[in-house]
């Protein structure tokens, strides 16, 4: 059985007529050859920058708000933290006011095709974000926790939350074009997360399609991931922990937030600050006349830039 009960959302094209031109496409098969042949070697050590457990962002100008504040924390995938990384942090920031937002680059300075296959790196990163995620719960029980990761991120998010004890939960789970295979079943995950998980799907993404069909997804199956086709529920899976799932199918109306439907569309800044910023305020899906307001607000402004 195949998940994808996002179909009935109140969507209607907010783009009529206008077409994204072909240098997307151009630009975005540059990324993924880039990706691929990411130079293997350039290993950081534990202590080196990139090797920082957490790197947070100060909220509203406030080092010391993250600490004191409903939290995210997003994984970036196997690139480690890209420009398009950097595109979602700022909506994330610029859409919740007064939350710490923070990221975790658990390539180790060795992304790309290294980071996809390091075994011994994902079974000890995902150790170092479950530690991480259990001592927030501990030390903010009473503070919301919600973790968002990119691609190659989402296995390292899945596998931190099976690792962590069995009372501990996080409050949401967005997964942005999961690098894991269909089948993988998200059972003991989704034991850990209290609310909903959300996963976002798209047939358009190349590289959730030949490219882990060639090199991989991250639990090492070669076929198309999850983020393309959607997660499939096994007949092990528990179907009361996949109530919680969301499969939301990519919709051409995403277009007005700069979401193209590739593999870095869902990562755009206005889809983040008008989507996925409300969605996890809320936990609801934000109606399409609340975006369209937001984004005749912002065009409003002189001078605003995305």
């Amino acid at each position: 059985m195949r998940i994808d009960n996002g179909d009935d959302v109140l969507w209607s094209d907010m783009r009529t007529g206008k077409q994204r031109s072909n240098w997307r496409l151009v630009l975005m098969m540059m990324a993924i050859v880039g990706l691929l042949v990411c130079p293997v070697g350039l290993s950081a050590s534990e202590d080196s920058p990139s090797a920082v457990l957490i790197q947070p962002l100060a909220v509203d100008g406030d080092p010391t708000a993250a600490a004191i504040s409903p939290y995210v924390l997003h994984l970036p995938g196997v690139g480690g933290f890209l420009w398009a990384d950097g595109n979602l942090m700022r909506g994330l920031t610029d859409g919740l006011s007064g939350w710490g937002v923070g990221y975790y680059d658990w390539t180790n300075g060795d992304p790309g095709l290294a980071a996809l296959h390091d075994l011994t790196n994902k079974n000890r990163q995902k150790q170092k974000v479950a530690a991480w995620i259990q001592q927030r719960l501990t030390d903010h029980p009473d503070q919301t926790l919600t973790l968002i990761a990119h691609s190659g991120g989402c296995a390292i998010a899945v596998w931190a939350l099976e690792q962590l004890p069995q009372a501990a939960q996080i409050d949401q789970l967005i997964l942005l074009a999961p690098a894991l295979s269909p089948e993988y079943d998200l059972t003991r995950a989704l034991r850990h997360v209290r609310t909903r998980a959300w996963v976002f799907v798209s047939d358009q993404d190349l590289v959730l399609g030949w490219g882990t069909q060639v090199a991989g997804t991250m639990d090492g199956a070669h076929t198309e991931a999850a983020g393309r086709v959607g997660f499939v529920i096994s007949p092990q899976a528990d179907r009361l922990e996949y109530a919680k799932l969301v499969s939301m199918s990519y919709r051409p109306a995403w277009q007005e937030l700069d979401n193209a439907g590739d593999h870095i569309g869902p990562m755009s800044y206005l889809f983040v600050r008008y989507f996925i910023a409300p969605l996890i305020i809320s936990g609801q899906l934000p109606s399409q006349s609340s975006i369209a307001a937001a984004l005749a607000s912002e065009r409003s402004i002189p001078g605003q830039q995305n």
